[in-house]
């Protein structure tokens, strides 16, 4: 069931850095690609887990401090924290 894979989203999300990072922590994963990762959850249960983990210290959320760099899939994969658009995540461990 949904329940089930809502547990287990963390794990999923940092399954989807590590593949799109080759396995590397630290690295930054577009947020647009790590959404891609995870097509079949709902962006409001994928953006509440990434601030779960972001409270926890397992990654930190990040803007994309380049704006030539920011696409437009960016933009729309983007999670809000505190009044601020957050492009990347970066695993911490």
């Amino acid at each position: 069931g949904s329940a089930q894979s809502d547990a287990d989203l963390p794990s999923r999300i940092r399954r989807a850095c590590l593949d799109e990072t080759g396995g590397a922590v630290c690295v930054r994963v577009r947020l647009a690609a790590l959404r891609a990762r995870l097509g079949d959850t709902p962006r409001r249960t994928v953006d509440a887990t990434l601030r779960e983990m972001q409270n926890s210290g397992d990654l930190v959320l990040m803007t994309l401090d380049n704006t030539a760099e920011i696409e437009t899939l960016d933009e729309a994969a983007a999670v809000d924290v505190v009044g601020e658009k957050r492009h990347i995540a970066y695993l911490l461990r």
